[in-house]
């Protein structure tokens, strides 16, 4: 066997694992250290326990992450109607839909060219929700240098002040066997971290990293809505969607795939999928949140339970599944 294959071997024993948790605490620090470098460059507010703290939350522990699945589309008034009732964070392009949630959550694409139309369309559809919800609350992933700030979708002025920007890290473990207690690890000491290092561990996905913010924030019930992992349509892509005119279908163009990107392992360790699933046990063990899937038709449906948003009011049986 090669010397390499070996080391690797070796490293990902399920012996190692205090070794590992050294070489994660490394990275963490230095990418706390270049998110500090870039928000002191941007101007932006690093995210920190104080910071989360301060983002205005409603009554009764439950929190919505809003994904771009074509599930959306089946959700009713009376279900938005009860979204609004709890904190909720848009992801990327819900930007774009009807429905404006407490915050939204951007990251920057990395290429160094001039912003794309899905960019364009994304910011100018933020400078109207602004005017229109002067407390949103943003969460912004930093782009890998501030020269790639164009990259970004452009922030308001009024809401600067209500960013928080903040970075990112994968488990160094790239076995299977290991992705439960190792996360485990991280997950039990994120309360510390976050309060030092404006860091969050991710597994290049925005609800894997999302899901860590709102057990942060103090959520017990974490609810996936439009996280659908699987290869249909995104819900502005479907022409009876409300959000599906032209002009939003030419500003996110989106290849058909006949499995979600996020359940590839190509450029990252381990699929959305299966990182969530052990991201889920975690946080319920050590934050006591559970997360649940808002559509049957999620790829997450037969792992998680579901939200039973007809009981809405009324508390879910321990440890129930459907």
């Amino acid at each position: 066997m090669p010397v390499e294959a070996l080391m690797r071997k070796t490293y990902e024993l399920a012996a190692a694992s205090f070794v590992r948790r050294i070489h994660l605490n490394h990275i963490s620090r230095k990418e706390s250290f270049r998110t500090r470098q870039v928000c002191l460059e941007t101007g932006f507010r690093e995210l920190t326990k104080e910071g989360l703290c301060s983002i205005p939350k409603t009554a009764g522990g439950r929190c919505f992450i809003l994904g771009s699945g074509s599930s959306v589309n089946d959700l009713r008034d009376k279900d938005f109607r009860e979204i609004e009732k709890s904190f909720s964070i848009g992801i990327n392009a819900w930007v774009s839909h009807h429905f404006t949630p407490d915050a939204y959550s951007f990251e920057a694409d990395g290429l160094d060219e001039a912003p794309s139309k899905e960019i364009i369309a994304m910011s100018e559809a933020l400078a109207l929700k602004a005017k229109e919800n002067p407390e949103l609350a943003l969460f912004l992933l930093r782009p890998k240098r501030v020269g790639l700030q164009k990259r970004m979708v452009k922030i308001p002025a009024t809401l600067v002040n209500r960013s928080f920007m903040y970075g990112r890290y994968n488990l160094v473990t790239r076995n299977p066997e290991n992705l439960e207690r190792d996360l485990g690890l991280v997950i039990a000491r994120a309360e510390k971290a976050i309060s030092s290092q404006p860091v969050i561990v991710d597994n290049g996905a925005s609800v894997v990293r999302l899901v860590t913010l709102c057990a942060l924030m103090g959520f017990t019930e974490i609810v996936l809505v439009g996280v659908d992992l699987n290869a249909n349509l995104y819900f502005w892509q479907k022409r009876e969607a409300e959000s599906a005119s032209d002009a939003v279908w030419e500003s996110y163009p989106r290849k058909f795939n006949p499995r979600h990107d996020t359940l590839e392992t190509e450029n990252r360790p381990f699929s959305t999928q299966a990182f969530l699933i052990a991201l889920s046990a975690s946080v319920r063990e050590h934050f006591g949140a559970r997360v649940l899937v808002g559509s049957p038709g999620s790829s997450l449906a037969s792992h998680l339970p579901l939200f039973e948003w007809s009981r809405i009011n009324t508390p879910h049986p321990e440890g129930s599944h459907n």
